[in-house]
């Protein structure tokens, strides 16, 4: 059997002397020395000793600068060339010497097998066998935990192990070897990611969920990942819902549901440190502490991120680019056991983002930097009843404040309130009942009226609510049948409705084969940006003007799917799922009246068809891995070059990931992911498509000390064939740094 990794769950030791404590806080407060200089430093050393971050000239909290150096700001912005080859070899080498460090000064026993029997309960997914990884619950389905073997929709589950080993710095990162996902990097900043297509900056086809709570934007809805306030190592998994979720999560979860797991306080006692660079001189930090007492369960994470602009990481004048970012983050939550039948949860996490201006529709680029605050918090009441019965009641609020030269200045506030009660009425029944109210308030300022967007009504406020029902039963031995229906209704948009209806049928008595046939409808509701927006370019009837949309309806999708599972053995599983959807009243931009007046409306264009599946096989030995995919995803719109202001699916996508677990800790791997060309219906005409390419990345990692520490090396893209341009219609689209070598260093204590 391969070692136990435990680097990233990590367990309390025998040895809590002051001195081991003393050590490693030293070990760390010199290594930030070399990589950040004495600012960061002063940070670093006042976090590892629980006192508060920053000082009172700067507020309490890191003043925001492009290089992360208080008071070089300006300076070094320009001159790109003091961030070359020096600074990014000097923070190579001082990462070196941290996992040096660590090895030469550990004293008393460290985290080992003997403390894996000590706390049995905290295994984690990086000792799980592939069987065992099948019956890994999975909430997203039906917002009840079900084994994958069980589901009523396609779940790819990406687990710890798999955004580790990949050398993933983010959330998109992780999401890329994901059958039938489409994935583009649009500058350094802005990832557009869609589950089966239709993904854009500004789209909301895919819902995107941290705890099952909403992580989108209220004013564009979809993701914005690099502001998200969450660090990979804190990822339990991700779930990717592929097809329609609305009737178990509303609206908007059109084609698919990205639902963010994160790592409970009890899974992660004790201390944790992680620092990326890479050869561009972008870096990654995080420092995380959890730790438990009495009925108290506590973990906090903070860290640092940063990264220089494709301008000035390429080294090249051929274009113009300004996207860099500065981010500092925060991630906490607690638990608190009221009794043996009751828990309370609470958490916040906060983003204080700095990067560079963003060109909208051709205008903003050079207008000024953007800055963003964002704000996440929760609070959650959990109850066993008697019988079996589960119930939780929950709070959260998300909060953004953001200026954006070339958009607007805005804030915006959500806040929700969501109860659930699930119980099993017989032996082989299970239903969840449930439902939440939202509500919603968005102000904007122009403090440019000639380029910024203008809301028409302001400030804008929106209420709605939903109910749902998810009905399980296990009809006999082989069959089980499973239905979900949700309503909906806002105070801005239309009422409508979501359904799934699935049944699943074992073909063998020790359920190695598993049918299922199901069908699904949902919707998505345009939301704000889309009703409300407005952008008249002075004087009236000259250049382009996007007048506010009148009465558009709710873009409906009805998908009729089929899957198959085959279990051959503890090693081995194959997974086919297909699907026919169709499309109705996709909203694209009209134009309402021809040059040079140029007016142009949201509107509701046309339907569309969509045809394909994915197959996956995956095979696992004790000390290697392998995961082959495919997937066809095909679309049709109604209309020769129709407008829906996304990116069709690429039709054509494989990928392939290997493990290699070796003696004495090491471990290889390999992700490599084939994408054929990717079409984008953005006006008129279809534009801006993107050619196919190939990906291939890998990583050599070594663990030290039993897994206490670990060093890890890799390069991303070692083909360099994804430096191509992405073009989403009216802006400047320039290239992307491409292959990029990178060193980790990460160690618990």
């Amino acid at each position: 059997m391969r070692n136990k990794i435990l680097l990233f769950q990590p367990r309390k030791t025998a040895d809590t002397s002051e001195t081991r404590l003393h050590s490693v806080r030293t070990l760390v407060f010199e290594s930030a020395h070399y990589l950040f200089g004495g600012a960061m430093t002063a940070q670093l050393d006042n976090q590892l000793a629980g006192e508060s971050v920053g000082s009172a000239e700067h507020g309490g909290r890191a003043p925001r600068c492009a290089t992360g150096l208080p008071g070089q700001c300006a300076e070094m912005r320009r001159d790109p060339g003091r961030r070359g080859f020096i600074t990014v070899l000097r923070r190579l080498l001082a990462m070196v010497g941290m996992a040096l460090a660590v090895l030469s000064r550990g004293s008393g026993a460290p985290c080992g097998a003997a403390e894996a029997e000590a706390n049995p309960g905290n295994e984690g997914y990086f000792d799980l066998s592939l069987e065992q990884l099948m019956d890994i619950e999975v909430v997203s389905a039906a917002r009840q935990p079900q084994a994958t073997g069980e589901l009523s929709v396609p779940v790819t589950v990406v687990t710890a192990e798999d955004i580790h080993y990949a050398g993933c710095t983010n959330v998109a990162e992780a999401l890329d070897l994901v059958p039938g996902v489409d994935l583009l990097r649009a500058d350094r900043n802005r990832y557009v990611l869609g589950v089966r297509g239709l993904h854009h900056s500004f789209a909301d086809r895919t819902l995107v969920l941290v705890n099952g709570r909403n992580a989108g934007s209220p004013i564009f809805g979809g993701c914005d990942f690099a502001r998200l306030p969450l660090f990979v190592e804190d990822i339990e998994r991700i779930e990717v819902v592929r097809g329609p979720g609305g009737a178990a999560w509303g609206a908007n979860a059109f084609n698919g549901v990205v639902n963010i797991i994160t790592k409970r306080p009890e899974q992660v006692p004790g201390g944790f440190a992680s620092m990326t660079v890479n050869e561009f001189s972008d870096h990654y930090g995080q420092l995380r502490w959890a730790e438990q007492q009495g009925p108290w369960n506590w973990r906090l994470s903070t860290g640092i991120d940063g990264q220089e602009s494709s301008e000035d990481a390429l080294d090249t004048d051929r274009f113009t680019s300004d996207d860099f970012r500065r981010n500092v983050l925060f991630d906490g939550e607690g638990q608190y056991k009221i009794s043996d039948s009751m828990t309370a949860a609470f958490g916040a996490a906060y983003a204080d983002v700095e990067r560079g201006s963003f060109d909208f529709i051709g205008v903003g680029n050079g207008q000024g930097d953007e800055q963003f605050e964002t704000a996440r918090l929760f609070a959650r009441l959990e109850k066993r009843h008697e019988g079996g019965a589960t119930s939780h009641l929950q709070w959260a609020g998300n909060f953004d404040n953001e200026e954006r030269p070339s958009m607007w200045d805005s804030r915006t506030s959500e806040n929700d309130l969501e109860m659930q009660l699930s119980l099993t009425p017989g032996q082989n029944h299970t239903v969840s009942v449930g439902g939440n109210v939202r509500v919603t308030r968005i102000n904007t300022e122009r403090s440019d009226p000639s380029v910024q967007l203008n809301y028409a009504d302001e400030p804008f406020d929106e209420y709605r609510g939903g109910v749902f029902l998810i009905d399980r039963w296990q009809a006999t031995s082989r069959l089980a049948l499973e239905g979900q229906l949700r309503g909906d209704a806002s105070s801005e948009a239309n009422e409508d409705w979501s359904a799934r209806l699935s049944a699943l049928y074992a073909l063998d008595d020790e359920e190695r084969h598993v049918a299922r046939v199901s069908f699904a409808r949902a919707y998505r509701e345009p939301l704000a940006v889309l009703r409300e927006i407005e952008y008249i370019i002075p004087p009236p009837g000259f250049g382009v003007s996007l007048l506010k949309a009148e009465d558009l309806s709710n873009e409906e999708i009805k998908s009729f799917e089929l899957g198959y599972t085959w279990q051959l053995d503890k090693t081995l599983r194959l997974e086919l799922d297909g699907y026919f959807q169709r499309y109705e009243d996709l909203i694209g931009r009209s134009t309402i009246a021809p040059l040079p007046a140029g007016q142009r409306v949201f509107a509701n264009i046309d339907g569309a068809d969509a045809l394909g599946g994915e197959a996956c096989l995956t095979w696992e030995h004790e000390a290697a891995k392998v995961t082959a995919w495919y997937a066809y995803n095909d679309f049709q719109p109604d209309q020769r070059n129709q407008s829906i202001r996304a990116f069709g699916p690429a039709k054509h996508k494989l990928g392939i990931s290997g493990r290699l677990f070796l003696e004495d800790g090491w471990t290889v791997n390999a992700d490599f992911k084939a994408v054929g060309s990717t079409p984008l219906y953005a006006s008129s005409a279809t534009l801006g498509d993107i050619e196919s390419y190939n990906a291939l990345d890998l990583t050599l990692s070594k663990r030290f000390h039993d897994g206490a520490a670990e060093l890890m090396v890799g390069v991303a893209d070692l083909l360099d064939e994804t430096g191509v341009t992405v073009k989403e219609g009216g802006g400047v689209a320039h290239s992307t740094p491409g292959r990029t070598f990178f060193l980790r260093a990460q160690f618990t204590f």
